[in-house]
């Protein structure tokens, strides 16, 4: 599991940061790799955390094709994209209520990063800077796994409560907005 967390690590952090290694702005890999150890991480953590503390056995399992499309993806589109499909945390359920709270939680840790740094952007350069990334790495996060696509997050809340979803979609959709312009 660790070996799988590090390797889908260290894909997402190069995905994400190709359009400034591409400018050669090396400098902001650190933000980068701290953005999207906090987003996905913290997000997969969550959804195993909460899966455990339901009593259902769970491990994170990396996705080698996802983290090679994550790649491509990003270098064929200069970085201006990333579709990050790095891996997932394993589980075994029948039920789709215990899915959707498992699911929920996700998106929801990268909504609430990209929240608690959002303030944060209007200080000094380096903070703001960092602010900057790892809140849109984390609206990016949250809204792209909100989408109602299997085997995404927002499928699993989709299926069990349409009205938890679009409350969940709605959220990530303003705080992508949020960030809009830190990204394009």
């Amino acid at each position: 599991e660790m070996l799988d967390l590090v390797v889908s690590w260290g894909a997402i952090t190069l995905a994400f940061s190709w359009r400034d290694i591409l400018v050669g702005n090396v400098a902001s890999l650190p933000a980068y790799a701290l953005a999207v150890f906090l987003g996905f991480l913290l997000h997969e953590i969550a959804h195993r955390n909460v899966a455990r503390r339901l009593g259902i056995h769970a491990y994170y399992q990396a996705w080698y094709p996802g983290l090679i499309m994550a790649l491509l993806v990003s270098a064929l589109t200069g970085g201006r994209f990333v579709i990050a499909a790095p891996g997932a945390v394993m589980v075994t359920w029948a039920d789709t209520y215990l899915a959707s709270i498992v699911a929920i939680w996700g998106p929801l840790t990268n909504a609430l990063i990209a929240l608690t740094v959002y303030p944060l952007k209007h200080l000094s350069s380096m903070v703001a800077t960092y602010a900057a990334i790892i809140g849109s790495v984390n609206a990016m996060l949250a809204f792209f796994n909100s989408l109602p696509i299997p085997p995404l997050d927002g499928y699993k809340v989709f299926a069990y409560s349409i009205k938890r979803w679009t409350i969940l979609f709605l959220a990530s959709t303003l705080i992508l907005a949020l960030y809009i312009s830190a990204i394009f």
